[in-house]
């Protein structure tokens, strides 16, 4: 048996014995979109659905929500237009529910939680302090509120997870829990086998034009300025490689001034946003770019540099928060403050042979396979069934 079935069985098994039922807050798979949190919040209510259907249910504030509900969001990977029909038939909260069992009732929240003191005993997970370490990159309502939330959330937790070393770090320092109350879960990166079988269908053996792949909400914490900096240095880079910027806006976005040559680029369509990706698309852009930029100045974990490697499609990376912890020794790490870093680093990719390019793209698949959703949904349940 696998560990995260070993896990999945002794929490089974604590909470039988207990009597206890889990609790799964579900707002973030009712997103229209989903990038970030709702993919987490995916990947682990897919688990729990899959593994321990009896001892697990699904709610949204006092609403409880079916599994053949939670199973339809899951299929369709977007809240969009099922979010009202299915808030519309569920059927609320109520003390028979909670108490149901004569157990504990364990409340579990993959983002936010914002009530505590609904269950017995609560767990939430932690993404990044963003708002709190780096408050000049966000918009003073988002600020606001993290800080009238975010403390109070975690010192009524049981258990804070967080999605790195780094940012369990931050938590620590900035909230001050107890650290035998927090416990680092990394995220994780699962394609589905469908992708790669269209993939090969409509791009196998093409060539593609060179391109780099700059994944990212379009906002200024993912540090584009540099990237902006960097074309207006080496306009060069322009003739060699498309750059195509793929991520929904953000916020504060019209704070980010264009040099000129950027702007010329835009123009030419030698630089391009593309908005939102679906998961082929991003797929399909990850597998055939020469390699990807991350230049974020803070991340809670750093998803597109997982996805990145993942693929065998280099990633140069910032050195900066939990970034690191992601690239491990395969991503090409640089100063996120310096231009002449960034060219250091595109040069050193630029210059491999296919030997080389093909050594590194096997290091990139070696370092990913560290992080699988199996083994955070085993860290997951170890934990849940020390709070039974």
């Amino acid at each position: 048996m696998s560990a995260a079935g070993k896990a999945v069985a002794a929490l089974a098994a604590r909470m039988e014995v207990a009597d206890a039922h889990l609790y799964v807050e579900a707002t973030p798979l009712l997103a229209d979109v989903w990038t970030g949190i709702p993919v987490v919040a995916a990947a682990l209510s897919e688990r729990f659905l899959a593994r321990m259907p009896e001892r697990v249910s699904f709610f949204r504030d006092d609403t409880l929500i079916g599994h053949a509900d939670i199973a339809e969001l899951l299929a369709r990977r977007t809240g969009a237009l099922l979010a009202p029909e299915i808030m519309g038939r569920t059927r609320p909260f109520a003390p028979l529910d909670l108490y149901r069992c004569s157990g504990p009732a364990l409340g579990f929240y993959p983002s936010v939680k914002p009530v505590p003191g609904m269950f017995d005993r609560e767990v939430s997970v932690v993404h990044d302090l963003s708002t709190l370490v780096t408050p000049e990159f966000h918009a003073a309502r988002n600020i606001r509120f993290h800080l009238e939330t975010l403390h109070a959330e975690v010192a009524s937790n049981d258990l804070t997870l967080c999605v790195s070393d780094a940012t369990l770090e931050d938590v620590a320092h900035y909230l001050g829990p107890p650290r035998s109350r927090l416990a680092a879960m990394p995220n994780a990166v699962e394609w589905s086998p469908d992708l790669a079988l269209r993939f090969e269908a409509e791009f196998g053996g093409k060539p593609a034009e060179p391109f780099v792949l700059v994944l990212g909400t379009r906002e200024p914490r993912k540090n584009h300025a540099l990237i902006f900096a960097l074309i207006e240095a080496r306009p060069e880079l322009l003739d060699a490689y498309r750059f195509v910027f793929a991520g929904p806006p953000g916020w504060l976005e019209d704070r980010l001034a264009l040099p000129e040559p950027v702007r010329r680029g835009f123009e030419r369509g030698r630089i391009l946003h593309t908005g939102f990706l679906d998961e082929f698309a991003k797929y399909a852009l990850l597998r055939r770019a020469r390699f990807s930029v991350y230049a974020s100045l803070y991340e809670g974990f750093g998803l597109p540099v997982l996805e990145s490697l993942s693929l065998g499609t280099p990633c140069l990376s910032s050195l900066s928060s939990s970034l690191p912890e992601v690239g491990r020794d395969a991503a090409l790490h640089f100063d996120p403050l310096s231009v002449e870093d960034l060219s250091d680093r595109i040069a050193a990719v630029a210059a491999l042979d296919a030997s080389g390019r093909r050594a590194l793209s096997r290091r990139c698949i070696e370092a990913a396979a560290h992080f699988s959703w199996d083994a955070s949904f085993a860290i997951l349940c170890g934990h849940l069934a020390r709070l039974v």
